[in-house]
């Protein structure tokens, strides 16, 4: 169901993480796509990014949440999901065999982002880092 709680950019972005946890990641993309397309202005639109890149992601298409996640770190290096974008971009380039450009989106994760990438992300962030067999 739709929410609807009279605010239209997080009733939007509400249902496209809700597709997205009920891991319908087509219908998640389209919605989060158009919530990023509607409402540019939304104070949760690093975050609307991050989870697009995570639909796409979670969907086995690494190289499309590359770039996502790439731009969103990029384009809003002060979003609040924007370390997460870094870490979710090495992961999609470990699953893209690029062990190196995975293992320097974590270091530029723990440089750019030092005390969430020892506290909130730690644990993601130790687990990518096996994965790409970072050393």
């Amino acid at each position: 169901a739709k929410p609807s709680t009279g605010n239209a950019a997080e009733d939007s972005y509400m249902y496209g993480a809700n597709l997205w946890e009920a891991k319908f990641y087509p219908e998640a993309q389209a919605q989060l796509q158009e919530t990023i397309d509607k409402y540019p202005k939304y104070k949760r639109l690093s975050r609307t990014r991050n989870l697009l890149g995570r639909a796409w992601l979670d969907d086995g298409k690494p190289a499309t949440a590359v770039k996502i996640f790439y731009d969103n770190y990029k384009n809003d290096p002060r979003g609040e999901r924007a370390a997460d974008s870094l870490l979710f971009l090495g992961y999609a380039l470990a699953d893209l065999d690029k062990p190196v450009e995975a293992c320097g989106s974590f270091d530029q994760l723990v440089k750019a982002y030092p005390a969430e990438a020892k506290s909130r992300l730690a644990d993601r962030l130790a687990k990518g880092r096996a994965r790409a067999k970072c050393s």
